[in-house]
């Protein structure tokens, strides 16, 4: 048994957290415009990760494999965690399977299996804190920009004899 479906249905954070507290086994394929990637899991543990941008540095790990270490991998992990997660249109795939396999969609990954895997759920509450503080910043700033562009009170040359003051577009 798999599952498929559309992230604009099923958001990647939410598929993960179904598959990390279900403990299941397998491969999750991440298909969109904007990039692909996959993760695999182990009892609802991830042990790999890529995106797009993480492919090019994996070749290189491949060409050296004494360069892998379990911290790099725990970041190419998280990097392409946050990449996928921040897709909103595209495509996933869930496919059940035993995750040892040599190669998985083009990618030689035994060597950058982590053997205990990562937790999920931590992976994924640490993500959702990262993009929320992101947001709350890109908001901030957005404010910031706009504070200065409306006049709290318009000018009293502009108004004539008797005309009231018109009511703020914005509250301040």
């Amino acid at each position: 048994m798999g599952l498929k479906g559309r992230l604009e249905d099923l958001p990647l954070l939410d598929m993960l957290q179904i598959i990390a507290f279900s403990r299941k086994s397998g491969f999750l394929r991440i298909a969109a415009t904007k990039g692909r990637g996959a993760v695999v899991l182990r009892e609802g543990r991830v042990l790999f990760s890529y995106s797009w941008s993480t492919l090019a540095s994996l070749e290189e790990l491949v060409r050296h494999p004494e360069r892998v270490t379990v911290p790099l991998i725990r970041e190419q992990i998280e990097v392409s965690l946050r990449e996928l997660g921040s897709l909103r249109e595209g495509h996933f795939q869930f496919e059940l399977a035993d995750p040892t396999s040599e190669e998985f969609g083009g990618v030689r990954i035994q060597p950058f299996l982590l053997p205990d895997g990562l937790d999920a759920q931590e992976l994924l509450l640490d993500l959702a804190v990262e993009i929320d503080n992101e947001r709350r910043e890109a908001t901030s700033l957005l404010e910031l920009a706009f504070q200065g562009d409306l006049p709290t009170e318009p000018p009293s040359a502009a108004r004539g004899p008797g005309e009231s003051v018109p009511p703020p577009l914005i509250a301040p």
